[in-house]
């Protein structure tokens, strides 16, 4: 009976030291890497964000250019083609 008691108590000492062992103690430098690296991360995903949006529009702009330019060329071909029919 003694043994079984004493055997349950170094199984929960055990326990309780392999515990405290797997524990990080040198959390404090880590996190500050990790927020570091989170913010620079953050950082350039804003400058992606950024130059993506400015691609964006000014593809955008440029095929309102083309639009209009293609527009005004088939607004002439349709007056020629209307001349040609009134000779």
């Amino acid at each position: 009976m003694k043994k079984i008691i004493l055997s349950g108590i170094m199984a929960v000492a055990l326990i309780a030291s392999t515990s405290v062992m797997a524990q990080n103690v040198t959390t404090a430098p880590v996190k500050k890497e990790a927020k570091a690296a989170t913010k620079e991360v953050k950082k350039e995903a804003k400058e992606v964000k950024h130059e993506a949006k400015a691609t964006k529009e000014s593809a955008k702009a440029e095929a309102k250019t083309a639009k209009k330019e293609v527009k005004s060329e088939a607004k002439a071909v349709k007056q020629e083609a209307k001349a040609a029919v009134k000779k």
